[in-house]
C-alpha cells in the first residue's frame, strides 16, 4: 500500500452502528454473511472510506482535524488490515479530492431506534438487523408438517411498488439482511421484480423456496453474488420426499436444483427431520453435495402448524437426541465438502445468545433485531405470530419501519416478560441456563400460551414424547 494509494470501502461490505448492542460497530460482508467488529475509532475511519477515495494520510488529517477516530499512527496498519480481508479496494482512477465527512451513513439510518430501547440487560439494534418477508402466504404444495399452514388460495398481498418502497427504508436503514420467504415466494405475482430490486441493494439476500417454480429466467435473475437460495429437499428419492411434500414434488425441486445450479446461484439445501425420513438425513446431505450446496441444514420437526395435527411426525425425545447425534456426525464427516447446520433443540445451549443472568428479562432475536413482514404489510415481531394480529406492530409501506420500530408496543419483546413470569419454566432446574425458554412466540405458536413452555423443552415435552 503506497502513500498515494486511494482506497475506498469495498460495495460488499456493510457498516452499521448499534449503540445498543453488545458489538456496536460492525461490517457485514453480504456476499458471505461474515461480520467483523470494529473498534469505535476504526469505525470512524471506515466510515470515511465508505464515502470518499482517500489514502491513510488524508483520513488521518480528516479525522484528526475532529478529534476522532484512531491514533495518527494507527490509521496506515488499518487500512492495510482491512485491505487484506478486502474491505478495502484500490479506488482506480481517484485523484485528489477534499475528504467529506461520514454524514448519517455512519449510523443505521436517521430515524432509527429512537426510543427503541429495552430494559436493562436488552440489547436492542438501531433498526432491524434482519427482516424476512412473505410477499405471498399460499402455496403450491400441501406439505404435511407446514409450520404456517400455507392455504392454497391466494390472500391479501401488497403490489410492488410497495414491496420496492419497504425495501428501499429497509436498505436506508442499512438492514444487513433480508428473508423472502412464504408461502411460496415465487407464487407472489411481482417476484421476479422484487428480485430484481432485491439485486441492486447492499444487503445480503435469502431466499426460501420449495424450488418446484425455478424457470430458467428466474434462475438467470438470482445468480447474484448476495443473494442465496435454499431449497427444500426432505428426502433422497421421489418416495421419501412426496410422502411429506406431495406427489410429483421431488421431480420438480430436482429440476428447479439442476437450473438454479446450472446458473451459478448459490444455493443452500435445508431438510426438516421428521420421524419417518431420519434415516435418509446422509443420503440427503450426500445429494446436497453433489449440486454443490454451501450448506445442508437439517431442521428437527416442531409440532406447529400442520406438523401438530400429524403424530407419524414428530421425534420422541430419543428420536431427537439420535437425530441430532446423527446429524452432528454428519459435520463431523463431510465438513471439507459443505457446511451441515443444525440446531440442536434437546441441549440446554443451541442459539448463539449471550446469556443473561437468570433474572434478566426474556427476550430473542424477535423485536431486538428482526422483524418479520406478512404479505399484506402487517409487521410482526417473528413469522410464528402471523397468524395473530394482536401481535402486529405497525402496517408497511404506511408506517415507517423506523416509526414501528421505536413503537413501546415492543415492550415484551424487549424485557417487558421475566423469568418469574414463566410458570413453568421458573422453578425448572435448567431455567439459569436454558435458551430455549428464550423464544416466546414458539411457545405460543405450539400452545397458544405466550407463557408456556416451549418446544423442545427436555423437562416438559411439547412435541410427541
Amino acid at each position: 500500500m503506497g502513500d498515494h494509494d486511494r482506497y475506498t470501502l469495498a460495495q460488499r461490505w456493510l457498516l452499521r452502528r448499534d449503540p445498543g448492542l453488545v458489538h456496536p460497530n460492525t461490517l457485514h460482508d453480504i456476499y458471505s454473511g461474515r461480520t467483523l467488529y470494529l473498534s469505535d475509532g476504526a469505525f470512524l475511519a471506515a466510515a470515511v472510506w465508505e464515502h470518499n477515495a482517500a489514502t491513510p494520510a488524508e483520513v488521518t488529517a480528516f479525522l484528526t482535524g475532529r478529534r476522532a477516530g484512531p491514533p495518527p499512527g494507527r490509521v496506515a496498519p488499518l487500512a492495510e488490515e482491512l485491505a487484506a480481508t478486502g474491505v478495502l479496494v484500490p479506488a482506480a482512477g481517484a485523484g485528489a479530492g477534499a475528504v467529506a465527512g461520514a454524514g448519517r451513513g455512519a449510523g443505521a439510518g436517521r430515524g432509527a431506534g429512537a426510543g427503541a430501547g429495552g430494559a436493562p440487560g436488552v440489547h436492542v439494534a438501531e433498526a432491524p438487523l434482519d427482516v424476512e418477508i412473505h410477499p405471498a402466504r399460499h402455496c403450491n404444495l400441501s406439505c404435511r408438517h407446514c409450520a404456517y399452514d400455507a392455504p392454497a388460495a391466494p390472500g391479501p398481498v401488497l403490489p410492488l411498488s410497495a414491496w420496492v418502497a419497504i425495501i428501499d427504508e429497509l436498505a436506508a436503514l442499512r438492514t444487513r439482511h433480508i428473508i423472502v420467504s412464504g408461502g411460496e415466494p415465487c407464487l407472489y405475482p411481482g417476484f421476479d421484480g422484487l428480485v430484481e430490486h432485491l439485486a441492486g441493494k447492499r444487503m445480503r439476500v435469502g431466499v426460501l423456496t420449495n424450488g418446484t417454480l425455478i424457470t430458467p429466467g428466474r434462475a438467470r435473475s438470482l445468480a447474484r453474488p448476495h443473494i442465496a437460495v435454499t431449497v427444500s429437499l426432505d428426502g433422497p428419492d421421489a418416495v421419501t420426499h412426496d410422502w411429506l411434500r406431495g406427489r410429483g414434488a421431488f421431480a420438480r425441486v430436482r429440476a428447479g436444483l439442476d437450473l438454479l445450479v446450472r446458473h451459478g446461484v448459490a444455493v443452500n439445501i435445508a431438510m426438516t427431520v421428521h420421524r419417518l425420513n431420519a434415516c435418509a438425513m446422509e443420503a440427503v446431505l450426500r445429494a446436497g453435495v453433489a449440486v454443490g450446496a454451501r450448506t445442508v441444514g437439517f431442521l428437527m420437526i416442531d409440532s406447529i402448524g400442520r406438523a401438530a395435527r400429524d403424530r407419524q411426525l414428530g421425534l420422541t425425545r430419543r428420536e431427537l437426541a439420535s437425530a441430532v447425534e446423527r446429524a452432528r456426525d454428519l459435520a463431523a464427516r463431510f465438513g471439507e465438502a459443505t457446511r451441515v447446520a443444525y440446531l440442536d433443540s434437546s441441549e440446554l445451549h443451541y442459539q448463539d445468545f449471550e446469556l443473561p443472568a437468570p433474572s434478566a428479562p426474556i427476550f430473542c432475536t424477535a423485536g431486538t433485531t428482526r422483524i418479520a413482514i406478512r404479505s399484506d404489510g402487517t409487521v410482526h415481531p417473528c413469522v410464528y405470530s402471523f397468524g395473530d394480529d394482536s401481535f402486529a406492530m405497525g402496517q408497511a409501506p404506511a408506517d415507517a419501519i423506523a416509526d414501528i420500530w421505536a413503537s413501546p408496543r415492543w415492550r415484551p419483546f424487549r424485557g417487558g416478560i421475566g423469568l418469574d413470569d414463566l410458570r413453568e419454566c421458573r422453578s425448572c432446574v435448567d431455567a439459569a441456563s436454558c435458551t430455549l425458554k428464550l423464544c416466546r412466540l414458539r411457545a405460543y405458536c405450539a400452545s397458544g400460551d405466550l407463557l408456556a413452555a416451549p418446544p423442545g423443552c427436555r423437562r416438559h415435552q411439547v412435541a410427541c414424547s
